[in-house]
């Protein structure tokens, strides 16, 4: 499910770049992106193979609340994303960011703790995948959070673009009036488009560097059967003829 909602997101963004750039549908796209975030942790501790994981079923209740929350941010904040002409970014950018910090934060407590997990013996295949994953979706997530801090900075606490993006369409959509606004417009996109790779990097690329789907096995038996005869030809010592 993560993997279909990332590809629905990427193809919402690739629509959206071909439309007049309305912030609604930016800020929107961006709130569902960090929601992705979220919902891979779900799917990471919903599923875990941990026979003792006393917390699961507390953890998981809690879980379902704060869908429950993302959406009602996500939609409150597609509601009032508008700019005006004294500020040109608009606050439910700032909602959604700082929500997301939130939960990442709660993120970061729970790997903190190994997520209260306690393993068995006869578990170390499944602790150690579970462990790159989480290694990599930490990593992933606040390479994320200081993406959109930055974007933030920019936006909210600098100047810097206050004469290159202006509100118009009654606060709807942005005017760029240099390139430099365009610039701005991509950080956001960029930024979105990132957050949805988290999926395939967390469920396929480690999973797949584990050797989990098969192929890393069979990859090293068919490089060592290449190299033996090289080998042999090298230790290979012909006797000295007689004179």
């Amino acid at each position: 499910m993560c993997l279909l909602f990332s590809a629905l997101i990427v193809a919402s963004v690739c629509a959206y770049k071909f439309t007049s750039k309305e912030i609604k549908p930016l800020v929107t796209l961006q709130a569902l992106s960090h929601y992705l975030c979220f919902c891979i942790l779900h799917v990471l501790l919903g599923y875990v193979e941990c026979r003792k994981f006393e917390a699961r079923s507390q953890i998981l209740k809690a879980f379902k609340g704060l869908h429950v929350i993302w959406w009602a941010v996500i939609a409150f904040s597609f509601k009032t994303a508008t700019c005006t002409p004294d500020n040109f970014y608009p606050d439910a950018f700032m909602l959604t960011n700082c929500f997301n910090v939130g939960i990442y934060i709660m993120v970061y407590m729970l790997h903190s703790k190994d997520y209260t997990l306690e393993w068995s013996e006869d578990e170390k295949v499944a602790k150690n995948l579970f462990n790159k994953q989480t290694e990599r979706y930490m990593s992933f997530y606040t390479f994320l959070i200081e993406w959109h801090m930055f974007e933030l900075v920019l936006g909210k606490g600098l100047d810097s673009f206050t004469d290159s993006i202006m509100c118009g369409d009654n606060g709807s959509k942005w005017i760029f009036a240099t390139g430099k606004g365009n610039l701005f417009m991509m950080l956001h996109i960029i930024g979105t488009m990132m957050g949805t790779g988290m999926a395939r990097a967390v469920f396929i690329k480690t999973a797949k560097a584990e050797g989990m789907f098969g192929g890393v096995e069979e990859d090293d038996s068919d490089h060592e059967e290449e190299k033996t005869p090289k080998n042999d030809k090298k230790t290979k010592i012909e006797p000295k003829k007689e004179r």
